[in-house]
């Protein structure tokens, strides 16, 4: 799932929680905190938390983060031209 968080944040910036557990098909929230709180442990995503009522917090990636972008577009790649081989082989 920390792949798709990755890319999730590639394409779109910065995101608060509910925004970025929307975009994952409402993924559980404990399981995308725990993501998240590992990315930012490994320095991928930043987590700033903004004064508003209620306080929300916005995840971003790191410049280390985004260092990802060119390997997680190859993987994405590569899953479509295998998903186009599995179903022209149907």
């Amino acid at each position: 799932m920390k792949i798709l968080i990755v890319a999730t944040l590639l394409l779109n910036g910065t995101m608060r929680f509910m925004q970025l557990k929307k975009a994952l098909n409402d993924i559980a929230s404990k399981k995308l905190s725990h993501d998240l709180q590992e990315l930012e442990i490994n320095k991928l995503i930043s987590r700033t938390f903004v004064k508003s009522k209620p306080i929300t917090v916005e995840y971003t990636l790191t410049d280390h983060g985004r260092t990802l972008d060119n390997l997680i577009g190859e993987l994405m790649g590569w899953g479509l031209n295998h998903r186009r081989e599995i179903i022209n082989n149907d």
